[in-house]
């Protein structure tokens, strides 16, 4: 078979290093990640091709079970086993002369598990790794915004960084921008220019908005949902204080919450009522 671009699954990823590169394996390099960027899972195939194979093979996959133990004795399963088909075998399905290749984009644009319990989250962060726990997704997501928003222009100034359960959390800006404002980073920057956002602002966009020089200042939320059919547009305005500050507490361990803010480990709150015109925002 012919020279392929493969992705590797991480846990082949350290062996086969030391046996064809360098016998330390996945060495850190001077940022202190690793050389070799890390995937997750998204793949793309030409639909022709991809119909070929599954008229070939009659949709039967090369598949393996990839057990995790719960300790180095390997007689007690972590979790249970399942079969599963390796991404990188797709390309070798394929017949010669079909191409492949890999896009590579900044993690904080395309990834952010949600998939460890707060005690492994805070193992991770401290072992210079994501946390990836549902409070740091659902603190990358707003970064995203926030991002999104320094992209179009906006000035952001972020709250200083704190720490709960072990994980770093920025409490603010909040931003979140449904795919009814933007798909992409272009539909932002076509539909906000200039003002600014920060501090424990809190800004939600749903629907055909634009932004031009709006100022949200720290405590403040601007929530707009804008129906069907219809555009809402604001020009240099400043959102008031009284629209509705939040906070972040966070929980005690004998806190009688549900199970999605305590997998968090904090909740989010308002600090007095919301005024009717912004309650009807939400």
């Amino acid at each position: 078979m012919p020279d392929l671009t493969l992705n590797i699954e991480y846990n082949l990823l350290d062996p086969l290093l030391r046996a064809t590169v360098d016998p330390r394996g996945d060495v850190a390099g001077e940022n202190g990640f690793s050389l070799f960027p890390g995937n997750i899972n998204v793949l793309i195939a030409r639909l022709a091709p991809y119909l070929r194979v599954l008229e070939a093979s009659g949709g039967a996959v090369p598949e393996f079970i990839n057990p995790k133990f719960a300790d180095p004795s390997r007689r007690a399963f972590k979790s249970p086993a399942r079969i599963e088909s390796l991404m990188q075998d797709l390309p070798r399905l394929f017949s010669n002369g079909e191409k492949t290749g890999v896009a590579v984009f900044d993690r904080a644009w395309c990834f952010s598990a949600c998939k460890n319990a707060l005690p492994e989250a805070a193992k991770n962060h401290a072992a210079g790794g994501p946390p990836e726990s549902a409070s740091s997704a659902e603190n990358d997501y707003y970064a995203a915004g926030r991002r999104k928003l320094a992209f179009a222009g906006m000035t952001v100034t972020e709250t200083p960084p704190r720490t709960i359960s072990g994980i770093p959390i920025v409490e603010g800006p909040r931003v979140i921008l449904r795919p009814s404002f933007a798909l992409t980073l272009d539909d932002v920057r076509h539909r906000v220019r200039g003002g600014g956002i920060a501090g424990d602002a809190t800004l939600i966009l749903d629907g055909d908005i634009h932004l031009d020089d709006v100022t949200i200042p720290p405590s403040a939320t601007l929530a707009l949902a804008a129906p069907e059919g219809r555009s809402i547009s604001l020009r240099q305005t400043t959102i008031p204080l009284a629209a509705a500050p939040y906070r972040t507490v966070p929980l005690e361990p004998s806190d009688d919450a549900p199970e999605s803010l305590r997998i968090r480990g904090y909740r989010i709150e308002p600090t007095f009522p919301l005024p009717r015109l912004w309650d009807s925002l939400f």
